[in-house]
């Protein structure tokens, strides 16, 4: 049983027609980063089927809107079986943050970037994953591969710096 943050890139935000191009895993236990970064999105999501297991956790930011929904279109669009999807515990920071304020209480919708610059969380702001379809368009594999570290490592020390208000995340790695 192993506990991941997880995000995936894309080449847009509409499921059935945008790519991934990339999934990437940062392990909470030993801080090992898994990027699988490539063009052949087939490629990608078999892999990244290779080595989740039914009893692992993914943890991220907003992957119960959205990696997680564009991840099983895209497996299907691909032929690719996701049941284990289904079985994967998810845990969203999204959840857990909008759970401060009653379901009544209209709030706005913070990004990743925007929790990260309040909490004073370092990372890549300019480079964002608008830029994804661009840089696959040039083969530029890298500044992907990039972006989606630094994805995963500022969506870790968010988990982090949410432990210390949240229960149900202090139950999490080490």
């Amino acid at each position: 049983m192993s506990e991941f943050i997880f995000d995936i890139e894309t080449t847009g935000l509409d499921p059935y027609t945008d790519k991934i191009v990339g999934i990437g895993l940062l392990n909470i236990e030993n801080k090992d980063i898994l990027k699988i970064v490539s063009k052949d999105e087939r490629k990608v999501i078999l892999e990244f089927y290779r080595i989740i297991d039914s009893d692992d956790t993914l943890i991220g930011f907003n992957i119960r809107r959205f990696d997680i929904p564009h991840l099983k279109v895209r497996s299907i669009i691909n032929d690719v079986p996701s049941l284990i999807l289904n079985e994967v515990r998810i845990i969203d920071l999204v959840d857990i943050l909008n759970g401060i304020f009653p379901n009544d209480v209209k709030q706005k919708y913070l990004r990743l970037d925007d929790w990260c610059r309040i909490l004073n969380i370092r990372g890549d702001f300019e480079n964002t994953g608008i830029k994804v379809a661009e840089w696959l368009d040039k083969g530029d594999i890298d500044s992907i591969s990039k972006h989606l570290e630094d994805d995963l490592v500022k969506t870790y020390q968010l988990l982090l710096r949410l432990k210390e208000h949240f229960k149900e995340l202090n139950q999490l790695g080490p």
